[in-house]
């Protein structure tokens, strides 16, 4: 089964464990379009404790390039998602123990 990054990434951007803003656009003729996907993370927040954007810095680009624009997202939340370590890294889609508290229902999580 295919991992729904995209739907992953949104959710903890919902639950304010990472800040981003996303852009969408494509080129090409019309027959035959190439979608470009552009995540800024401006912010990672606990239970992740990666510090993603570099001081001085407000913000970190992930971009990826495809035929369909579900593609060129997945790929881009995919990389994010790894790099803020909800994944294991070097482990396919295996979630690390941040990834596994924030998959958690909002009720169940401490205040």
């Amino acid at each position: 089964m295919d991992p729904a990054y995209s739907n992953d990434l949104h959710n903890l951007q919902q639950r304010n464990f990472i800040v981003y803003r996303e852009e969408l656009s494509s080129t090409g003729p019309q027959h035959d379009l190439v979608w470009q996907y552009w995540a800024y993370v401006q912010s990672v927040n606990p239970p992740f404790k990666v510090d993603l954007v570099p001081e001085g810095a407000t913000e970190v680009t992930f971009w990826y390039e495809a035929k369909s624009r579900q593609e060129a997202k997945k790929q881009v939340a995919r990389n994010v998602l790894y790099a803020i370590q909800y994944y294991e890294p070097g482990r396919d889609d295996v979630l690390t123990p941040a990834g596994i508290f924030a998959n958690q229902p909002p009720n169940v999580l401490p205040n």
